[in-house]
């Protein structure tokens, strides 16, 4: 029996805004981040979700405790595993200068293999065959993960949005694509 995972980025924050790289710098959500939540949270509603699962950054925390209230559930929970992809020297700066500064590779930025093998094994431990969770998380980790089921570049590096909503399926210790269900707002 399949278990069903919904992937939802964050809400906006005002780095997002500015385009500004976050990664793990902890940031809350802006005003219409948390608009945003409460839209996804709606999107959500009659999937069955019956878990809730974020990541520790509060901007994901404070996502997923809209959700997890709307849907009308007991809380929610967090692992560690969902957190940001590390992104060393580029965090707090815009992309474009951090990768002209360093034009060999910019320090710190966490591998996407070490991305794809901690959140698999966060999905893993709270996927239940046969039920629906959502797992609020970003960009890194839903594009690493996206790409580690054979979705095609193409369509998972073009940016998406804040409350996008992202399908995949795990089952039988497989994990494979199940699409997109909501594109979100435009930011990075």
């Amino acid at each position: 029996m399949d278990a069903r995972i919904l992937l939802v980025r964050h809400g906006e924050t005002d780095w997002n805004t500015e385009g500004l790289v976050q990664g793990r710098t902890d940031l809350p959500l802006n005003a219409r981040g948390r608009e945003q939540a409460d839209e996804v949270a709606r999107a959500l509603g009659g999937r069955g979700i019956r878990r809730v699962v974020s990541s520790p950054l509060h901007r994901a925390t404070q996502t997923a405790e809209v959700i997890a209230e709307a849907l009308g559930l007991d809380g929610f929970d967090v692992d560690a595993g969902l957190v940001e992809q590390a992104f060393g020297r580029a965090e707090g700066r815009r992309w474009a200068d951090a990768t002209a500064e360093f034009p060999d590779g910019v320090p710190g930025i966490e591998d996407r293999p070490s991305v794809v093998a901690r959140a698999r094994a966060a999905l893993e431990r709270w996927a239940v065959p046969g039920e629906t969770i959502a797992v609020v998380t970003h960009r890194g980790v839903i594009n690493a993960l996206r790409l580690s089921v054979g979705e095609h570049p193409d369509t998972v590096t073009p940016a998406f949005g804040n409350a996008s909503i992202h399908e995949l399926v795990l089952a039988g210790g497989r994990l494979r694509a199940g699409g997109r269900l909501r594109a979100g707002d435009d930011h990075e």
